[in-house]
């Protein structure tokens, strides 16, 4: 058995402890100081700060391990996000990179929708045109064969001027100067020539008709001009007219009126002319 020698410490210990009383003993006889020492200092007692520290150790060791592990797992959680990550980014580029082709087959295809409709509205606008041309001449037409009805109220016995003796008066008058040339393609313009004539066909009283479907100024302004070029040019008594199938509003009854130009209305019958 090693032989250990403890050092009393220096305790500030109450005098009626049992601590105080067994050091005092120890101190007053040293002879069982020995013998108590082996009884309290056994192997196994001594041999516990070696446990201590082999266990200590071991502790460390395991430590360690868990440090390692805790550090391996952190780089398999470190490559997995950025495995994630690359794997995010590629399909967020294969995604993007699909959108934009997607956009740029939608953008030609509205390019093209919108060039189709410009021309189905270019189309639609011609024929529209068309059809209203060839609805206001077949307007026109009803009206010139059935100008007597109209213009009776306005006339004494209206009937149409033969077109061939008015474009041969209207020569003559532009080649002694009463009207220039361009005066001469206003009469030639006119929609419906009429008047009252004298048994010789000499008309004593000229009515310049202009028809439209539709209600609009021009109308009134070309049919006032005409009538004033054919009253000088010709010295005979003019009238304007306008005729046209649809209602007009009061300011244009006051803007006719104040051109001197009478506006009629005369329904479209299919069954007319």
């Amino acid at each position: 058995m090693v032989d250990v020698i403890v050092a009393a410490p220096e305790l500030a210990l109450p005098a009626d402890s049992v601590i105080r009383r067994i050091m005092d003993e120890i101190a007053a006889h040293p002879e069982v100081r020995e013998p108590l020492l082996r009884t309290l200092l056994t192997e196994d007692f001594l041999a516990l700060p070696v446990l201590v520290k082999e266990q200590g150790e071991r502790i460390d060791d395991l430590a360690g391990e868990m440090r390692a592990g805790f550090q391996r797992l952190d780089d398999r959680i470190d490559g997995v996000r950025d495995e994630l990550g690359n794997r995010i980014d590629g399909v967020r580029d294969e995604l993007g990179n699909r959108i934009d082709g997607v956009r740029d087959e939608l953008k030609d295809e509205i390019r093209e929708a919108r060039e189709e409709t410009r021309k189905v509205g270019r189309e639609v606008s011609i024929l529209r045109g068309r059809l209203g041309r060839m609805f206001g001449d077949r307007y026109e037409d009803v009206c010139r064969a059935n100008i007597d009805a109209i213009l009776v109220p306005y006339l004494y016995n209206p009937n149409l001027v033969d077109l061939a003796r008015f474009r041969t008066d209207m020569q003559q008058i532009r080649m002694q100067g009463l009207i220039s040339g361009s005066e001469y393609q206003q009469l030639r313009a006119i929609d419906i020539v009429a008047g009252d004539a004298e048994a010789d066909g000499t008309v004593v009283k000229y009515a310049v008709v202009e028809v439209s479907y539709t209600v609009n100024n021009d109308d009134i302004d070309k049919a006032a001009a005409r009538r004033d070029i054919l009253r000088r040019g010709t010295g005979v008594p003019t009238d304007a007219f306008f005729i046209t199938a649809n209602d007009w509003p009061e300011r244009l009854a006051d803007y006719a009126a104040g051109k001197g130009v009478t506006v009629i209305r005369h329904e479209y019958n299919y069954d007319d002319a």
